[in-house]
């Protein structure tokens, strides 16, 4: 696939999992987020979660280098079959990929 005619859908499917959504960010749950997290009854998960002080939101806990808690060192998402819709839509633009230091943005223009 030509890097010139690339499009958000192309990123998400030429990943090259450089971790650089998964460092120093925030990553804001859903309501249905837990929900599913209880239903699969992913008490690991669940005791993972840290309430967003003054709003309803709640994120993920980071570790002490702000990488996110289940990000295995090799790069790979540990809860990856049920991570949280944040992460299974990024990058949700091209801007926004560009924003966490997507490695692909440098090689394909901004549509």
């Amino acid at each position: 696939m030509p890097l010139t005619s690339i499009k958000l859908l192309d990123i998400l499917q030429i990943c090259q999992s450089c971790r650089s959504c998964c460092v120093g960010t925030d990553i804001r749950l859903t309501d249905s987020d837990i929900e599913r997290w209880k239903r699969e009854e992913r008490l690991d998960i669940l005791l993972s979660i840290n309430p967003l002080i003054g709003g309803s939101r709640q994120l993920i806990k980071k570790r002490h280098n702000d990488d996110c808690i289940f990000l295995a060192d090799d790069g790979s998402c540990q809860i990856h079959e049920t991570k949280p819709y944040i992460c299974q839509r990024f990058p949700t633009s091209l801007k926004h990929a560009q924003v966490f230091k997507c490695k692909l943005i440098g090689k394909v223009p901004l549509k």
